[in-house]
């Protein structure tokens, strides 16, 4: 399966969700700017009850957002 096709979800985003959302983000610029094919920000799903934590994931990198972990799993 091709990077560009895997889906990750990351359940909270406390200081260790947004570490590793921030690094999947930075990975997925990468591969964008060296025009490989990689992990894309849409396919990276961010869940937290926390709702001032996500809107910046969201309007900036398109990083899908739930406030909910049932739904982040579907």
């Amino acid at each position: 399966m091709p990077l560009s096709d895997v889906k990750i979800g990351v359940i909270g985003c406390g200081a260790m969700g947004r570490l590793i959302t921030n690094t999947l983000i930075v990975l997925s610029k990468c591969n964008h700017e060296s025009n490989a094919e990689g992990l894309k920000t849409s396919n990276v799903a961010v869940s937290t009850r926390q709702t001032e934590h996500l809107s910046d994931y969201q309007q900036k990198y398109g990083v899908q957002v739930y406030y909910n972990n049932e739904q982040l799993m579907e």
